[in-house]
């Protein structure tokens, strides 16, 4: 078996919050006799704080892991944000030109970019497999800060150039989407293998979780629950959700709960416009995985709130949500996702930040509990068969195992 390196500026580790692909990865790949080792950064982006690297060596000893040092940062779009990832990549270099002889194949997420650049860079020069996974598309993402195309373009060419640079050195491109393995392709010419395979969920933790904590959330028997996950941040339209519910309420329809667990930076501006409009809004925060699992298996929909000018398509939370087997209410407009709920027949696509349009789709599930239960089955059924790491993670050891330094075709 091959001896693999993991890489990646930004990740959950054990006993973190979440549980991010790379752990799932890990996991498996040390299952199947892999030789494996993660290189993270000492600062955990999720929480914005540095990790105890000793007591995480204590609690588990045996996780083959190197932590990277970098300043870390308290805003997502700030300067020092990119100060902190300029040296984060020149440690990482550091360290992978001592360490890389160790290893058969290297597996580098992204983003970020310029760590990446660097040990492509390097792995190109000395013949060693370089695997990209793209699990979100930079500077992209940033459309939402800037919305003027011009000056979009002008502040952002730098990371557009640099992102290209790191996609053209991929000898293998896996993403979680079509539209992120679109754009490695838009300019790698060389990549022998690809793969679009889902963040997906481990649908046995999953429903661990369900057996072990559904007992202990009571929920009234004639409420009817609407469930967010996830981060309370600038892309999610938690604002629409909160006014299409209220407006629901006052007209009467007050068994309608919306429960919305997470936390993040705007989670303190949705609580005050929740409490101007006088909404009704259930913020349960933050639950481990397992807890998380069994309060969804006692939701009646699950949302996908997000803003129309989003540039994220098949996002985390959706594996959870088709896991739950409960019919999933979905404002992404990214044809891909809107696919997977019309085609599939897995929920109703609404219009984002579209209140009245929300909630005309949340009384036409509340009013029929035998479309909700087929909507529901069906998401259970297409989380089986795309988003089970367990199976769809498989692809990903294959391609490892048998990724080729690539010869670049102009």
């Amino acid at each position: 078996m091959r001896k693999v390196l993991l890489i990646t500026n930004q990740t959950t580790l054990p006993g973190e919050r979440g549980f991010m692909r790379n752990l799932s990865l890990y996991a498996m790949l040390e299952q199947t006799g892999h030789k494996v080792h993660l290189v993270t950064s000492k600062f955990n982006h999720y929480d914005k704080q540095h990790r105890d690297v000793i007591l995480f060596h204590k609690n588990y000893p045996n996780f083959k892991i190197s932590f990277i040092e970098e300043p870390g940062y308290k805003k997502n779009v700030s300067f020092k944000r990119i100060f902190s990832q300029w040296c984060f990549a020149k440690n990482l270099y550091k360290w992978f030109t001592d360490n890389v002889s160790n290893y058969d194949v290297v597996f580098m997420t992204v983003p970020t970019y310029e760590g990446a650049a660097l040990v492509g860079r390097y792995c190109n020069k000395h013949h060693i497999p370089y695997i990209i996974n793209v699990e979100d598309l930079w500077p992209e993402a940033m459309r939402m800060c800037i919305k003027s195309k011009i000056l979009f373009n002008m502040l952002t060419w730098p990371l557009a150039f640099l992102a290209d640079v790191v996609y053209k050195q991929a000898d293998a491109l896996i993403a979680v989407s079509q539209q992120y393995l679109n754009r490695a392709k838009s300019v790698n010419k060389k990549a022998s293998q690809e793969a679009v395979i889902y963040l997906g969920a481990d649908l046995e933790k999953f429903d661990q979780g369900v057996k072990m904590y559904a007992k202990e959330i009571q929920k009234p028997v004639q409420e009817f629950w609407i469930c967010y996950i996830g981060t309370l941040g600038e892309s999610y339209d938690i604002k629409t959700f909160i006014e299409a519910v209220n407006s629901l309420h006052k007209q009467g329809y007050t068994l309608i709960k919306a429960k919305i667990l997470g936390r993040g930076p705007r989670e303190k501006y949705f609580k005050t416009y929740a409490k101007h409009l006088g909404a009704e809004i259930d913020f349960v925060g933050f639950l481990p995985y397992e807890q998380m699992a069994a309060y969804l298996f006692h939701a009646d929909v699950m949302i996908n709130a997000i803003k129309k000018d989003s540039q994220s398509s098949i996002i985390n939370k959706v594996s959870e949500y088709f896991a739950s087997g409960k019919p999933t209410l979905n404002g992404s407009i990214h044809p891909e996702m809107r696919h997977l709920i019309s085609e599939y027949n897995t929920g109703l696509n609404y219009i984002p930040e579209n209140a009245e349009d929300l909630a005309q789709k949340i009384l036409i599930l509340y009013s029929d509990k035998k479309l909700c239960q087929k909507l529901g089955q069906n998401g259970r059924k297409l989380a089986q068969e795309f988003f089970d790491r367990k199976t769809s993670y498989k692809k990903i050891i294959e391609i490892i195992d048998s990724a080729q330094v690539q010869k670049y075709e102009k």
